[in-house]
């Protein structure tokens, strides 16, 4: 049985379907209406005692979960516990990237009776993949800034001097660590002995 639901006009879900949203971001708020004006009952996972998700009068009902970046197998573990006791939950669907590439590496766990709202696992490690997609838009003639691939420092400063500053580094997995930050701002060459010493 598939996993992922693919969603259509022509998409066939089970009666009295409860859907439950993990990931709180300010999408979410409007998942969350739009979910329940087409007549869901709306279940928002939580891993805070307080989120703004959980006030919207569109919540149906709230599930506190564990932590899924620090403790993500504690997270499956009860995610499995709850959509077994919950038969009435035919519809996950995961809002952020960590929550999705989650769910991606735990798909077995998830009982066959409830689907996966979200693309196919080749799609997502694409879209995943900021090197690639860069690739894809430049084959495609979509202007774009001057972008390379570097793994190490000297290919860093390598590109930094072929491109010039202002110069942006980031990872390519938005999902990788990388200093705290999602990128990293080089304005002048002291800038890169700093950040990246």
């Amino acid at each position: 049985m598939e996993k992922i639901l693919q969603i259509s006009s022509k998409s066939k879900v089970r009666k009295a379907t409860a859907i439950l949203l993990i990931g709180n971001y300010d999408q979410t708020i409007t998942v969350i209406r739009s979910l329940a004006q087409a007549g869901y009952h709306v279940i928002v996972g939580c891993e805070e005692k307080r989120v703004c998700t959980q006030y919207s009068r569109y919540t149906g009902e709230v599930w506190r979960h564990p932590d899924i970046k620090n403790s993500e197998g504690d997270f499956v573990a009860a995610l499995v516990k709850f959509l077994t006791e919950r038969e009435d939950i035919a519809l996950i669907f995961p809002i952020g990237e960590t929550d999705i590439l989650c769910l991606l590496r735990h798909m077995d766990a998830i009982p066959s009776s409830t689907k996966l709202v979200m693309a196919n696992p080749a799609t997502i490690e694409a879209c995943f993949d900021k090197f690639h997609i860069y690739e894809i838009v430049s084959q495609l003639g979509i202007p774009l800034v001057k972008f390379r691939k570097v793994s190490d420092y000297a290919e860093l400063e390598s590109a930094v001097a072929r491109f010039g500053y202002p110069c942006v580094v980031k990872p390519n997995n938005s999902q990788a660590a990388f200093f705290e930050m999602k990128a990293l701002i080089l304005r002048t060459a002291s800038d890169l002995k700093r950040m990246l010493p």
